[in-house]
């Protein structure tokens, strides 16, 4: 049985970019790719940032043809798991509180919460800043707490507990 896992928009675009100049990102996407499913929100507000943000990836002949297959399965909706269960409205609110100024930031934190998984993210100033708040949420609203990793935490975390 495969588990769910929750990674935010740029750690896909820094696939191709030099903060992946060490294949980090490579290796931990290839890594947990027949372990986790990719998991989208109800409403598929972040199927929506995938689409807007890596179309033009995906239809490039210039990238790396590695980690292109490697952004390919995981857009690939087999791969995806789409939550059928929504944010309450408390637990809602305290992530506007915790996260005011992106809301598309609140749908990754959220349906971590909700799926009870791990967020994968890049997003210093939204997301990891913001952890303790974002799982105060989870603890107010009997959700329980979640791991926000850095793509370079990640690689570590998921090549050392699949060996």
């Amino acid at each position: 049985m495969r588990n769910n896992i929750v990674v935010d928009t740029n750690v896909f675009v820094h696939l191709f970019t030099d903060i992946n100049k060490d294949k980090h990102i490579s290796a931990f996407l290839f890594q947990i790719k027949n372990s986790y499913f990719l998991t989208i929100d109800a409403k598929k507000i972040i199927l929506g940032e995938y689409f807007e943000k890596l179309s033009d990836i995906l239809r490039s002949e210039y990238q790396d043809e590695a980690e292109l297959e490697i952004l390919r399965y995981w857009m690939d909706p087999e791969n995806q798991f789409i939550l059928n269960k929504q944010l309450s409205a408390n637990l809602n609110q305290c992530l506007q509180q915790a996260i005011p100024n992106n809301k598309r930031d609140r749908k990754f934190a959220g349906t971590a919460i909700l799926v009870k998984s791990d967020l994968i993210t890049n997003d210093i100033n939204d997301l990891i800043s913001n952890s303790h708040s974002i799982n105060e949420c989870a603890n107010r609203n009997r959700e329980s707490k979640i791991n926000i990793l850095t793509s370079q935490e990640a690689n570590v975390k998921y090549s050392s507990t699949s060996n």
